[in-house]
């Protein structure tokens, strides 16, 4: 909102003189009137700039450009803004948008602010020129050049340019390469304020190439598939974080003019890359290529080699999509294709290929390149440019579960429905899932697994994975046993870190295994034979079937009303059956007539009692069709009472559509290995950890995983990578997702109030969290689902997965959240930072969970020790 001077007239007011001596003039009686924020000059001030228009958001995407009006000869345009304050946005970006009257050489520069300090920005344009719809530019706005600010120069985009719509975006350094269309998709940068010109110059644009970031070694390399021509990266140990740019379809070899089969397709160019890693131990690798996510028509697909003796390469992992559901606000999924790697490494030389989808690995063995011989591949069906981004950390301490959902020991009245499991840094369940999908068709991990009461083997489905918070969500297929069960997370069946490191057991079988009592009432008897019981004549009084899991609907469930039943009620009219399900597929409902009379009715009801519409059964025997996940109402019925005793029927309950979609192996709008908050949504402030440091001796370690996973930089840090704690610190951790926003402090220090030294963080009103903001890309509904594993549970059960002494410590869980906030309302007033007491083992000191929301001007220094001392 904006202010100013009106000098419009307005009545006068006869209370006015009962309040004091009269007003001689009202007409410049100042007021205040809100007005339009686009094409609205601002008197913000920036060094060389004359009136800039100030940024005003949204303009987080191209679509949204902020208009600065035309730009010609003897009229430019300036702009001011800021990226990273506030909310910490360091992945931001502001577009703005503007047109150029006749063709003219423009210069596009950010200009100095105070001191002469250049402002770490990026600047790119893009143009609107295209003649008509070409399938080659998937964005249809032409990317035209690209710059980015250094210590002594600023950002200069000095082009000639035809009449026309333009689009610049300005991003932090370091966030080159981004999604026009999906905000928040680059990698995080660094927060700056900026000042940028536009202007109309005499004389000639200089030639040369238009971004800044060409692929220019690449470009220069013919033929570089091969171990003797690959592209050199050297050491990625010390590197940690490269990036290189890179186009298939650009090797001279090939041409589309050619007779030779293996020479007309340009999608069977292979670009290679050599890297070592040197040092004992064991590395974590992250590769992804950028192609959808910098508006790339390419379909990319990455294969990673070892180098051995004799020039052997020995295969490792491949991957040609990540199937990343984000979705631009052009309604396209620009992410799906882009293509991810995960692998655990040790010292040696290594090779990475960047391919086109259809000339790799999961593709096939048939016309797929051979990385020892050049031009060896037929396949490919894509070109274009991508964006090789490479990770390497040292992760030397395997991970470890934090807590589970069920806790240890806890009850359940309801077998579970989901499962939720946090590990003290990533784990390599999506790729556990993902290459079960390509071998059986199901998301299910063997390495996780529910031992039954039964004795029996569940895997639960693999539902999500947060990278923000290491935590893995789940989905029970079935349901349990009434009894004691044992959820087994095993390190020896797979379930690793990035560095191949397997997870650390809690049990003699060298498992982490939790275990918890199911008590279903519902679940009596075979859980796939149901039966019609008294009472249930209304929608309020209807039979609670429970939850019917997916694997017994694929059976079928049959829910019958005989002879029996009725001889054990009173004559009714109708039977109501409430029933819950878990997920959103097609079902069939099968009506069967065993009575002596006309078949009765059916009919489904929502949670609300409201009808919903579905389609009949050929022949008119029953319902079918598609139902979204949640609790529902089967209506059979009505009948005459002097009817009731000949009401016989059976009803099948079927699911539909039984196939399933595989596990992305990324989420959100980040790249997987950015270091920032991950969601579908808006972006919230990224989480905060604060470092507590006990003033006593210790020997007890804190394992270098744990800040890795969280994936935080250090309170004051600029920067993007996180370095393993002290082993004489302990981490809290305050998480910014949903409204689930709490802290984790690692048990396994002894220490009181008075041992205790805090650093200082403030929050101020600008600072406060989006608390509706989801961290990853569960969906809305996911969001407003209950706590998984919570049924029956008590408070203490919930927010405390207490473990006996001989397992790891205890350390607090997540609270279950408020119907409001899971329906997204806001909070309206403030909320305290107030402790939750958690059971604690024998081998722990003190654990406390900070539930945080709206919280002005907080120090956490003064308010946690105050709250620590009450707690304790």
């Amino acid at each position: 909102m904006r202010f100013f001077m009106s000098s419009m007239s307005r009545p006068s007011s006869s209370r006015s003189a009962t309040r004091g001596p009269a007003r001689t003039s009202r007409r410049d009686r100042s007021r205040a009137e809100p007005l339009e924020v686009r094409n609205l000059l601002s008197a913000s001030a920036w060094p060389g700039l004359l009136n800039p228009q100030a940024e005003a958001e949204p303009n987080d995407t191209l679509n949204v450009a902020q208009d600065l009006g035309r730009v010609r000869t003897a009229q430019g345009a300036e702009f001011v803004g800021s990226l990273g304050t506030g909310v910490d946005r360091t992945s931001d970006v502001d577009w703005f948008r503007f047109t150029l009257e006749s063709a003219g050489r423009v210069q596009i520069m950010s200009q100095p602010g105070t001191g002469g300090v250049n402002s770490p920005v990026v600047l790119t344009l893009y143009g609107d020129q295209l003649p008509g719809f070409d399938p080659a530019v998937p964005l249809q706005h032409q990317l035209v050049g690209r710059r980015e600010a250094g210590n002594a120069v600023a950002a200069r985009l000095d082009r000639q340019l035809a009449a026309g719509t333009y689009f610049v975006a300005v991003s932090a350094a370091g966030n080159r390469h981004f999604h026009p269309f999906v905000a928040n998709s680059g990698l995080s940068g660094t927060a700056t304020n900026y000042g940028v010109s536009i202007a109309v110059v005499s004389g000639n644009a200089p030639t040369g190439p238009t971004d800044q970031f060409a692929p220019l070694p690449e470009l220069l390399t013919t033929g570089d598939d091969t171990p003797a021509t690959a592209t050199k990266l050297g050491d990625l140990t010390s590197i940690a974080h490269l990036q290189v740019s890179g186009v298939i379809g650009d090797d001279k070899f090939y041409s589309v003019t050619s007779t030779d089969p293996k020479k007309s397709n340009l999608a069977s160019d292979v670009d290679l890359y050599r890297f070592s890693i040197t040092g004992s131990g064991s590395f974590a690798l992250v590769a992804e290529a950028f192609a959808g996510r910098v508006g790339s028509a390419l379909d990319p697909a990455l294969t990673l080699y070892r180098g051995g003796a004799n020039g052997a390469l020995q295969f490792v992992g491949a991957n040609n999509n990540t199937l990343n559901p984000t979705e631009s606000t052009n309604g396209q999924l620009p992410l799906f294709t882009d293509t991810a790697l995960f692998a655990g490494l040790s010292a040696g030389d290594y090779y990475l290929a960047v391919s086109s989808s259809g000339n790799d690995t999961e593709f096939g063995t048939d016309g797929v390149f051979n990385p020892q011989v050049a031009h060896s591949g037929i396949n490919g069906g894509s070109v274009g440019r991508y964006v090789l981004d490479l990770l390497v950390t040292a992760d030397s301490t395997p991970p470890q579960v934090i807590a589970t959902t069920p806790a240890n020991g806890a009850t359940l009245d309801r077998s579970p429905r989901l499962l939720e499991v946090q590990f003290s840094e990533q784990v390599n369940v999506r790729q556990l899932a993902e290459s079960a999908f390509h071998q059986v068709g199901q998301n299910t991990v063997r390495a996780v697994f529910i031992v039954g009461a039964d004795g029996q083997h569940y895997f639960p489905r693999l539902r999500s994975f947060i990278s923000m918070t290491a935590t893995a969500r789940f989905q029970m297929l079935d349901g349990l046993p009434n009894g004691v069960s044992e959820l087994h997370l095993s390190g020896a069946l797979g379930l690793t870190d990035g560095a191949g490191l397997p997870l650390v057991g809690n049990d003699a079988s060298g498992d982490f295994v939790t275990r918890f009592t199911v008590a279903d009432a519902s679940r009596v008897g075979v859980p796939t034979q149901r039966f019609n019981s008294a009472n249930n004549d209304s929608f309020a009084t209807a039979q609670d079937l429970g939850t019917l899991f997916p694997h017994e609907l694929q059976t079928g469930v049959t829910l019958t009303r005989d002879a029996t039943t009725n001889a054990a009620q009173a004559a009714d009219t109708s039977d109501f059956f409430r029933l819950e399900l878990l997920q959103t597929q097609s079902y069939f409902f099968t009506l069967t007539n065993r009575g002596s009379g006309d078949a009765p009715a059916i009919e489904i009801l929502d949670a609300d009692g409201h009808v919903v519409p579905l389609a009949a059964q050929p022949g008119g025997h029953g319902l079918l069709g598609f139902l979204r996940a949640g609790t529902y109402a089967l209506h059979v019925g009505s009948w005459t009472t002097a009817s009731a005793a000949n009401v016989l029927y059976q009803i099948e309950i079927e699911l539909g559509g039984a196939s399933e979609n595989p596990t992305p192996l990324t989420s959100g709008a980040a790249p997987a290995i950015s270091i920032q908050l991950v969601g579908s949504g808006p972006v919230s402030q990224p989480p905060i950890a604060v470092v507590f440091a006990p003033a006593i001796d210790t020997s007890s370690a804190i394992p270098s995983g744990l800040m890795a996973g969280l994936n935080a930089p250090a309170i004051g840090s600029q920067g993007i990578t996180a370095s393993a704690p002290a082993p004489d610190t302990a981490i809290v951790r305050l998480f910014g997702f949903s409204d689930r926003l709490f802290a984790l402090i690692d048990s396994s220090l002894p220490r009181t109030p008075a041992t205790l030294a805090v650093t200082q963080l403030e929050l101020t009103e600008s600072e406060l969290l989006d608390l509706v903001g989801s961290a990853d890309a569960e969906s809305s509904a996911e969001d407003s689902e209950e706590t998984p594993g919570t049924e029956g549970a008590t408070n203490a059960d919930v927010a405390s997965p207490a473990r006996k002494a001989d397992d790891q410590p205890s350390v607090p869980a997540s609270r279950p959240l408020s119907r409001a906030r899971r329906s997204g309302t806001p909070r309206t007033r403030p909320q305290e930072l107030r402790p939750v007491e958690n059971q604690q083992s024998s081998t722990s000191g003190p654990a406390t969970t900070f539930a945080l929301a709206s919280t002005l001007a907080v120090t956490l220094r003064e308010r946690a020790r105050r709250e620590l001392t009450r707690g304790s």
